[in-house]
């Protein structure tokens, strides 16, 4: 009732429902693009992410990682920190038609961090730890491990752990 009344979060959970198979209803892509879509129309955030995903996995129609990014973009300017943050991946690692650049990805960690996104603050402290795209400074990349991991951030749960156990990271 809440997505026939064009309550886009409504829209995009009947989406996530058909690309997953949820709710009772029965697993079918391009439904799921079809309600994803509507709710991108009316500039809901994430409905732009979930579209980026399928775009970037193929799910409902080829691979495209020029659109994924493209929709990611979109996402990430209206504020999403899931969106800053793979973008901010993509330009670490080279993806989505993105060349690597460590200084790139930092801004967009940095951005999706202000939101307290614990898989940026992760992000941050592995470039702050390995010196990428920043001078390596290893008390603040432990600072920022410490920080995501106290709100359930698996990875810098796991990076804090090997710290503590390989006596890194000024311990």
């Amino acid at each position: 009732k809440a997505a026939d009344q064009g309550w886009n979060p409504a829209i995009a959970r009947l989406g996530d429902a058909y690309r997953d198979g949820t709710l009772g209803l029965p697993r079918d892509d391009a439904e799921a693009l079809r309600h994803y879509r509507r709710a991108a129309e009316a500039g809901y955030a994430p409905a732009f992410a979930a579209l980026a995903l399928a775009a970037e996995q193929g799910r409902g129609q080829d691979p495209d990682p020029a659109a994924a990014l493209a929709l990611w973009r979109k996402a990430a300017h209206k504020g999403l920190a899931l969106a800053q943050t793979r973008i901010g991946d993509a330009a670490r690692l080279g993806q989505l038609g993105m060349v690597q650049d460590d200084v790139e990805a930092l801004l967009w960690y940095r951005l999706a961090v202000a939101q307290d996104d614990a898989a940026a603050e992760t992000d941050l402290g592995w470039a702050l730890e390995h010196g990428r795209g920043v001078e390596r400074d290893e008390a603040a990349a432990m600072w920022w491990y410490r920080r995501a991991a106290s709100r359930g951030g698996i990875d810098a749960q796991a990076n804090l752990g090997t710290a503590f156990w390989y006596g890194r990271l000024g311990q």
